[in-house]
């Protein structure tokens, strides 16, 4: 009976780990969809607030599911809760990969009028909007859907058969776990698909043939920098990732006046990279793994405070002290790496930029209309519900 119950814990653990690399793998697609915020962008800019009354077109996306509970509507079109939760437990993951924490804190100003949570929830929200968008891009550039419908009705078949053993409940089981339903994983998956051939049309390879890096020189800093840790690395005790800790308040202050000694110097004359060969702890630029100890980056691509810093600091000059999440930085900006940059542009992450960019654009004239559930949730509520099933799906 104990091999037994030891062999299904072991199951189930198995099943959530290939569920979750399969979501992973949509939630690269979704990220081509989901528009990263500039940091210089106000409050009112990020809520949703336009109460434009609306028809009910539900059934021109979305199929039934059974949780067809409706938390808003886009132009018109009524969207399921399941739908919603996909993107907002995208929005949690990529955050909390991206601030190396298990703890999202919403209360967190990213900007004097931006908090995380708002954040959050136009981050979610934009990529339910932003499938509308290419869904309908595709009916004008005449993209067979009828296809795109047929590669995912096949992908989840082949899953199913291949990865549950034919077992279709267990498969709904795990999309449970992280709080989608199969109808709506399956919309979401042939939006994605038509999404991607939109955006090859629009920024593909032809695109890379005839762009000018030099048209994109404004979106990249060139820099190198002093980082003090204020956070330890310690293992999540549930998948042995590293995650960061804050030091004790004692050990923080002490960190704060050591990287006060060093901007002192600094202006004292002394040389920004025998500071850094000195001081520096951040990986990205030592000199073992980074000779030149630079990068080159483009707007949004790091975290909030750095990129406002780096981008605010003169050519040949350093910042004042820079907070963030995991510690202090000093920012020496250098001049541009256009070789680089020329590169960059070419990249699937920047076109990718751009192309959110332009569905961005196109819904600023979407309406957006909130139900009671929308409006009577609770962001903090919604965190919980995904901790609470992150934990189901990768708990023994």
């Amino acid at each position: 009976m104990k091999n037994q119950q030891v062999k299904e814990r072991r199951e189930k653990k198995r099943r959530g780990i290939i569920i979750a690399a399969l979501l992973i793998a949509a939630i690269i697609v979704t990220l081509l969809m989901v528009y990263i915020l500039s940091g210089d962008k106000h409050t009112d800019e990020l809520l949703l607030d336009d109460q434009t009354p609306v028809e009910d077109k539900s059934a021109d996306i979305y199929s039934e599911t059974e949780d067809n509970e409706i938390i808003f509507s886009i132009n018109g079109i009524a969207v399921p809760m399941p739908v919603f939760r996909y993107y907002l437990y995208s929005s949690f993951s990529r955050l909390e990969n991206k601030y190396t924490t298990n703890e999202l804190n919403f209360s967190t100003m990213l900007a004097e009028e931006i908090t995380l949570g708002q954040y959050v929830i136009k981050n979610s929200i934009d990529g339910v909007r932003f499938n509308m968008i290419v869904q309908e891009l595709a009916q004008d550039l005449k993209i067979d859907r009828v296809m795109a419908e047929t590669e995912i009705n096949d992908y989840i078949i082949n899953t199913i058969m291949e990865a549950f053993a034919g077992d279709e409940d267990a498969f709904r089981e795990q999309l449970g776990m992280m709080g989608t339903t199969l109808e709506s994983f399956r919309d979401i998956m042939i939006s994605q698909s038509l999404g991607s051939q939109v955006f090859e049309y629009y920024f593909g390879e032809s695109w890379v043939s005839k762009v000018d890096p030099s048209e994109y020189y404004d979106q990249f800093v060139t820099v190198s920098d002093i980082l003090i840790y204020t956070v330890t690395d310690d293992p999540n005790p549930l998948t042995g990732e590293r995650m960061q800790k804050p030091f004790d308040d004692e050990i923080i202050l002490q960190r704060r006046a050591l990287t006060e000694t060093i901007l002192g110097r600094l202006k004292a004359g002394e040389d920004f990279f025998q500071l850094l060969d000195e001081f520096g702890e951040d990986p990205s630029v030592m000199l073992e793994n980074n000779p030149e100890q630079r990068h080159t980056f483009q707007r949004n691509e790091r975290i909030y405070e750095f990129s406002v810093a780096a981008f605010s600091t003169d050519v040949g000059e350093y910042s004042d002290i820079v907070e963030t999440p995991h510690g202090y930085y000093i920012i020496y900006r250098l001049p541009l790496d256009t070789g680089t940059v020329a590169e960059a542009v070419k990249t699937q992450m920047f076109r990718s930029d751009l192309f959110n960019l332009m569905l961005d654009d196109i819904s600023k004239d979407y309406t957006f209309e909130p139900t009671a559930l929308y409006e009577d949730a609770s962001l903090d509520n919604w965190y919980k519900e995904y901790k609470e099933k992150n934990f189901q799906a990768f708990g023994s």
